[in-house]
């Protein structure tokens, strides 16, 4: 029973750093990406998404995308191009 949990546990922690791993190297990514579009669309991009309330429009998008994905459920018909 003890075995069990402490490698669970010893499963999450590697999961977790993992996890931060691979969200550094998005970051990471993106900043080189964006130094590679110039430095006009960077700004433009940072200056878009400045407003709080278009950025929680975009991730909750994403998130409707997700949970449409997630439940296999079909895209809205306005969604379909």
């Amino acid at each position: 029973m003890e075995e069990t949990r402490k490698s669970e546990v010893i499963l999450q922690t590697f999961l977790a750093l993992l996890y931060l791993y691979l969200f550094l190297v998005g970051i990471k990514l993106l900043g080189v990406s964006l130094k590679g579009l110039g430095k006009g669309f960077a700004e433009s991009l940072i200056q878009t998404t400045a407003n709080p309330l278009v950025g929680l429009g975009f991730l909750s998008v994403l998130f409707l995308l997700r949970l449409f994905n997630r439940l296999r459920l079909p895209l809205p018909w306005w969604w379909v191009s």
